[in-house]
């Protein structure tokens, strides 16, 4: 078994020991102090809400908040993790990469430039590469294509973007979808990542109405997605420096929810309870979906219906340190579009783009039906199918296997993160599936009825999100300023 101090010293190499005076990781409990507002999580959504509410006060009073963790770390599926520094040269992206829309489209923006951190753009529509077996090679012998040689074949797939937009009608799934517009050869192959590439859902059961109501044509159209130096996490770092009243405890799972006496009460696992005047949950929809959380009266018969549409995706992040790169320098990131040759996933980044002095890193995004199928693997046999996809592209000389680096004792250097089995998010983003009308809930409301206020408990989270695109750091990050103004008007009342 870990120790206490094993446990803590392995806590803050992950989260940055600059956090160790505002974290407990000892299990507490506190029957006496009612606390304005409880957040469940400390994610992107939760921590923006406290760090908001730890600067308000009514009636005079600072608000008394309080944050609860299951985990021990904070992030969620924001997950920086420094403690692979040393091997990769940078701390690796477990989860959320970039900021996918531009500077002022979203509120995250604001914390980027509060905390004066430092981004780095990927010109994606001109420095991304597709693979397809059909294309000519500017890297030799391989078909890599760069889409800033815009052809004809390319110019024709983006009619998918009109035929998205334009689809009326009854609901159906993206596979049908693109049955009934015809699609095939690199159009077909085109159609399904922008369908599931970035949301992870399974084309025979993602949602076109979903789709539509998510608003995720805008962002996948976007010319750049942003990088943070430094670490994704470096914003919400940000919040915690800035959080001044609220306790944020780590290692305290939420396992059931009570109204009493006017109050709401968090119940956390060894049986400790804490008290507010209000509570906020940001629980990952595949948390929801485990049913870990006992909500009782505050789970409504609309909110259980939601979730017939709203899943969490399968998602693997793997990422490779290589001796020397062999990929084209002005490579930003690819897409591997010829899904008869494909064994592993569709997307692969470079999170070390223009940087030379630095290792050569690829990392693999695995989503949906790519990654389902992949689950079963250890983290080496993941590794060498990405590897067997990588020899096919770039065919180069050596095999890639030979160009992975080493640490002394001889293992790979690489980092595999599987969403599905984290025991505090069970699964990745969310999407909106295709399912039979069960009450008064559709796919087009389901986010709102997933988000919707019951008595004294709100809801924010990626999966909650309207305004801003869901499935999202800044669709969370929206949530929770949202989640935030709503408590406040909510406890000047009472």
């Amino acid at each position: 078994m870990t120790s206490r101090r094993s446990f803590l010293k392995d806590s803050l190499a992950v989260m940055g020991s600059a956090f160790l005076p505002r974290f407990s990781l000892a299990m507490e409990t506190d029957a006496q102090t009612i606390y304005d507002c409880i957040i469940i999580g400390a994610g992107p959504a939760g921590l923006t809400a406290a760090r908001q509410l730890s600067q308000m006060s009514v009636k005079g009073k600072p608000l008394k908040i309080l944050v609860l963790e299951g985990s021990n770390r904070i992030g969620g599926r924001m997950f920086t993790d420094r403690s692979l520094v040393d091997d990769f040269g940078s701390p690796v992206e477990q989860g959320a990469e970039y900021i996918h829309v531009a500077p002022g489209i979203a509120p995250i923006w604001d914390d980027v430039h509060r905390y004066q951190l430092e981004i780095k753009s990927y010109p994606k529509l001109l420095k991304g590469y597709l693979y397809n077996s059909e294309f000519l090679a500017p890297v030799p012998h391989s078909p890599l294509y760069s889409v800033g040689h815009l052809n004809f074949k390319i110019l024709r797939s983006y009619r998918i973007f009109k035929d998205i937009l334009n689809f009326d009608g009854s609901d159906i799934s993206g596979a049908m979808f693109m049955k009934r517009m015809g699609y095939n050869g690199f159009t077909a192959e085109s159609a399904e990542t922008l369908l599931t590439g970035h949301l992870g859902a399974p084309l025979e059961r993602v949602s076109m109405k979903g789709f539509q109501q998510d608003h995720l044509i805008a962002q996948l159209k976007g010319s750049h997605e942003y990088y943070v130096l430094g670490g994704y996490d470096s914003i919400l770092r940000g919040m915690v420096k800035e959080i001044s009243s609220p306790k944020i405890l780590l290692n305290h799972s939420v396992t059931k929810i009570r109204e009493q006496k006017n109050l709401i009460r968090a119940q956390v696992a060894g049986g400790g309870f804490f008290a507010a005047r209000s509570m906020l949950c940001t629980a990952s929809i595949g948390m929801l979906h485990s049913r870990n959380i006992d909500f009782g009266e505050y789970w409504t018969p609309q909110k259980e219906q939601a979730l017939n549409y709203v899943m969490p995706a399968h998602q693997i992040k793997l990422s490779i340190r290589f001796k020397t790169r062999f990929w084209p320098q002005d490579m930003c990131m690819l897409n591997q579009l010829e899904k008869s040759e494909r064994k592993a996933g569709k997307t692969y980044f470079v999170p070390h783009y223009k940087e030379e002095d630095k290792p050569p890193i690829l990392t693999a995004l695995l989503s949906g039906d790519d990654a389902k199928k992949l689950m079963h693997l250890s983290s080496m046999e993941i590794m060498q199918v990405v590897v067997s996809d990588l020899d096919r592209m770039f065919k180069t000389p050596t095999p890639i296997s030979k160009k992975i680096a080493h640490k002394k004792d001889g293992a790979p250097i690489i980092s595999c993160k599987k969403w599905i089995e984290d025991p505090f998010a069970k699964g990745g983003i969310s999407y909106l599936q295709i399912s039979d009308p069960k009450g008064s809930v559709a796919v087009q409301n389901a986010r709102a009825a997933l988000g919707q206020t019951i008595g004294q408990l709100f809801w924010a989270g990626e999966a909650t999100s309207l305004v801003q695109q869901p499935a999202s750091v800044h669709g969370a990050h929206s949530t929770g300023l949202r989640a935030a103004s709503e408590i406040y008007n909510y406890l000047k009342t009472i």
